[in-house]
C-alpha cells in the first residue's frame, strides 16, 4: 500500500492549491490544469453528497477511509450522477493527501466504509506515514507560494522609493559632490600630506578679486579665481584653463586651509 501511495504523491501534490480562484474565471479563459482542478473539486463535492458517513470537508467530520475503498467505489459508480471512474481515482487521492485528512489518521481511529461502519483501526505505522506525507505536501505548498511571491514581485523604477525605504535615492549631482567632497578631505593611505578640508559654500564678501575658488560645473568642481567682484548675486571667474565666466554665487565653492 505505501508503495502505492508514494507513487501517487506526486500527482497529489500538484493539486493542492485550492480551486476557488480557477472557478471565478469564464471556461474559455481556463488552462486545462485549472479545468482538471475544478472537475476533481466537483468529484469530491459528489463523493460528500453520496457518502456523507465516508467523505466530509468539515474537519471534525473527517474519517481515516477503507484501505481499498477505490474497489468499493467501483461497484458502486453508477450512483455517483455521470462521473467517471478516472476522476473518482483522483479525487480519493485529492481528498486523502489534503492536511485535513493527514491529521485525522491517528493511531487507533476507526477507519469507516462507504457506509460509514467501522472496518479496521489505523496502526501506529500508517501515523507516521501520514505525518510524512503532510511534511511533504506543506513543503511543495511552501515552494509554490515562493515562486508565486517571486513571479508576482513589484518592479520599482530606478529612482522609486521602496516600501520601508526612507528618502529614496540620491542623484547623480548630490553623489557627485559627496564624492568631491571625500576627494579633498582625505588623503590616500600611508601619505605623509595632510589632509586638505571639504570646500564650503562661499559667500558674497570672501569673493574679493584674486581669492581662488571652485566652480560646480557639470556635476564637476573646476578650479579657477575671482577677476571680478559679484555683482547682483553673480560673480566673474577666470577658470584655471584660461576660460572667464560668470556664474551664480551658489554655485562657487571655498577650499578652506
Amino acid at each position: 500500500m505505501e508503495n502505492q501511495e508514494k507513487k501517487l504523491e506526486a500527482e497529489v501534490t500538484a493539486e493542492v492549491q485550492n480551486a476557488k480562484a480557477d472557478s471565478a474565471l469564464p471556461e474559455a479563459e481556463k488552462d486545462p490544469q485549472a479545468l482538471r482542478r475544478e472537475s476533481i473539486q466537483k468529484a469530491i463535492a459528489v463523493l460528500c453528497e453520496k457518502f456523507p458517513k465516508a467523505f466530509s470537508l468539515q474537519q471534525e467530520e473527517i474519517k481515516p477511509l477503507k484501505i481499498g475503498i477505490i474497489n468499493d467505489l467501483k461497484d458502486r459508480i453508477a450512483d455517483l450522477d455521470g462521473v467517471s471512474l478516472s476522476k473518482i481515482r483522483a479525487a480519493v487521492r485529492k481528498y486523502t493527501y489534503s492536511i485535513q485528512y493527514l491529521d485525522a489518521v491517528k493511531e487507533g481511529t476507526k477507519r469507516v466504509d462507504l457506509d460509514g461502519n467501522e472496518v479496521s483501526e489505523v496502526t501506529k505505522e500508517h501515523e507516521d506515514y501520514s505525518q510524512e506525507q503532510k511534511k511533504l505536501v506543506l513543503e511543495k505548498l511552501k515552494e509554490q507560494n515562493r515562486l508565486k511571491l517571486k513571479v508576482n514581485k513589484p518592479k520599482f523604477a530606478k529612482n522609486d522609493k521602496k516600501p520601508g525605504f526612507k528618502g529614496g535615492f540620491k542623484s547623480k549631482k548630490v553623489v557627485s559632490e559627496v564624492r568631491v567632497k571625500r576627494r579633498f578631505a582625505f588623503t590616500k593611505p600611508g601619505s605623509t600630506a595632510k589632509p586638505v578640508n571639504a570646500p564650503v559654500p562661499a559667500k558674497i564678501e570672501e569673493l574679493v578679486k584674486g581669492t581662488s575658488v571652485l566652480v560646480s560645473s557639470n556635476n564637476r568642481f573646476v578650479k579657477g579665481s575671482v577677476s571680478e567682484e559679484p555683482k547682483q548675486n553673480t560673480v566673474t571667474i577666470t577658470l584655471d584653463t584660461g576660460l572667464t565666466v560668470c556664474v551664480p554665487v551658489a554655485r562657487v565653492m571655498l577650499r578652506k586651509e
